[in-house]
C-alpha cells in the first residue's frame, strides 16, 4: 500500500512540475505571486502528513505494549501464587494429655468414626485430620521408624496421632489396604485420603510429607530426636515372640504334604520295592537255616 502511494506521488510530482513550468511561461502574474502554492507543494505536504501520522501511531502502539508488559511483570512480581494444600485440616485447640495413642482395631475404628462429619463431602473443607501409624512389634523396620513417629506430635500438637499393631488387628490392616510395615496413612473427616510412600523413614521426611499435604507449618523447634522418643509409646525394639499359630500352620502343611505323597505313584512303587526286598531277605535267611 505504501509503495503504491509513493508511486502515485512521484507521478504527481512530474505532472505538477510540467504544469508549473508551463503556467510560469503563459501567466507571469501567477509566478510573480509569492503566496501562491503549486500542486507539487500540496502533494509534498500531504505525503509528509501521512508519514508523520504513521510514525505517531507506531510509537503510541509500542508505548502501549511496553506499558502492558510492565504492568503484567509488576503483577506477577507483587502477586505470587500461593501453593494450595491437598487437604484442609481443622486444628484442635484442646490440649491433650497424651500426644500419641496406641489403639487396637476396635478403638481405631471408633476414633475415626467419631471424627466423621456427614455435612463435609470434600477434602477442601476444614475437618479433623488424623495420622495413623501401622507397625509390627516383631518388625525391625518398624522398630527403626518408630522413634521418628513418636516425635511427630511434638511438631504438630494440634493434629491427632494414632498407632496400631499388626499382630491382633489383621482385619483392620486388610480394611485399609496395608500390606507393608511400617505404613503411615492420613485420614480427613474419617476418610482415608493419602499415605506416606517414601522408602526413607526419617523425621525430616515425615515433616516434609505432612507440611506439603496439609500446609501446616511445624513448630519452630530444632528437628531432632529426644531420648524420650526411644522410650515410646511405640516400641523401638523388635520383640520376637514364639508364635504357636505359626507352628501349627507348619505342622498342618507337613501332614498334608505327607498324605499327598503317600497317594502318589512314586510312593507306591517305592513301597512295593521295599516289600519285595524284605521278602527276598527273608527267603535267603530261611535257606541258610
Amino acid at each position: 500500500m505504501k509503495v503504491l502511494i509513493v508511486m502515485l506521488l512521484m507521478s504527481s510530482y512530474s505532472v505538477a512540475d510540467d504544469e508549473g513550468s508551463g503556467s510560469a511561461v503563459e501567466d507571469p502574474e501567477i509566478s510573480a505571486n509569492p503566496d501562491h502554492m503549486n500542486v507539487g507543494d500540496v502533494l509534498r505536504d500531504f505525503e509528509q502528513t501521512i508519514l508523520d501520522s504513521e510514525l505517531y501511531s507506531g510509537e503510541s502502539s509500542n508505548t502501549s505494549l511496553t506499558t502492558e508488559s510492565v504492568e503484567q511483570t509488576a503483577n506477577a512480581t507483587t502477586k505470587p501464587e500461593r501453593p494450595k494444600s491437598r487437604i484442609n485440616c481443622l486444628q484442635s485447640n484442646v490440649s491433650r494429655t497424651e500426644d500419641l495413642l496406641v489403639l487396637n482395631g476396635t478403638e481405631l475404628q471408633l476414633k475415626v468414626g467419631e471424627e466423621n462429619n456427614p455435612n463435609i463431602t470434600n477434602r477442601t473443607f476444614p475437618a479433623v485430620c488424623t495420622i495413623v501409624y501401622f507397625f509390627g512389634s516383631w518388625c525391625n523396620f518398624s522398630a527403626k521408624a518408630s522413634p521418628y513417629f513418636n516425635a511427630l506430635p511434638r511438631y504438630y500438637p494440634r493434629l491427632n496421632f494414632y498407632a496400631i499393631e499388626a499382630s491382633n488387628n489383621i482385619n483392620v490392616f486388610a480394611q485399609f489396604g496395608v500390606i507393608a510395615l511400617p505404613s503411615v496413612l492420613v485420614f480427613h473427616n474419617g476418610r482415608l485420603v493419602s499415605g506416606f510412600n517414601s522408602t526413607e523413614h526419617s523425621l525430616e521426611a515425615y515433616i516434609q510429607f505432612l507440611t506439603s499435604l496439609t500446609s501446616i507449618q511445624p513448630e519452630n523447634i530444632e528437628v531432632k530426636l529426644d531420648p524420650s522418643d526411644y522410650e515410646g509409646p511405640i516400641p523401638t525394639v523388635a520383640v520376637v515372640n514364639f508364635n504357636y499359630i505359626l507352628l501349627l500352620a507348619y505342622l498342618f502343611l507337613v501332614v498334608c504334604g505327607l498324605v499327598n505323597l503317600s497317594k502318589s505313584s512314586y510312593c507306591r512303587n517305592l513301597l512295593d520295592n521295599l516289600r519285595n526286598a524284605w521278602r527276598e531277605v527273608e527267603i535267603q535267611h530261611e535257606h541258610t537255616d
